[in-house]
């Protein structure tokens, strides 16, 4: 009978091995889960901006639109009709 309990005690021994191997591994798993959520939310605390939060100055005032009124009143925009000279007419053009 001793050779029974030998095996029972061994078996035994196996099972507690494997379950703490098994535990240990989940423990490193849910570590590098908790790591990746982290990166995530930096992340997305990176790439967002609140609403409360200002604008940067340097970015608002990087880009400034022409004055378009200015330049509307050096031109001379009366419908006018595109010209084209009698020599450069060519079959493509559209008849008139």
């Amino acid at each position: 009978m001793p050779s029974i309990a030998m095996f029972v005690g061994s078996l035994l021994s196996m099972v507690t091995y494997c379950a703490l191997f098994v535990g240990v591994w989940k423990i490193f798993q849910l570590g590098s889960e908790l790591n990746e959520v982290k990166e995530l939310l930096k992340d997305i605390k990176r790439n967002s901006n609140p609403l409360d939060a200002p604008a940067a100055p340097a970015a608002e005032a990087a880009y400034r639109p022409p004055d378009l009124a200015a330049l509307a009143a050096e031109m001379d925009l009366e419908d006018r009709a595109y010209e084209v000279p009698a020599d450069k007419i060519t079959v493509l053009d559209p008849p008139r």
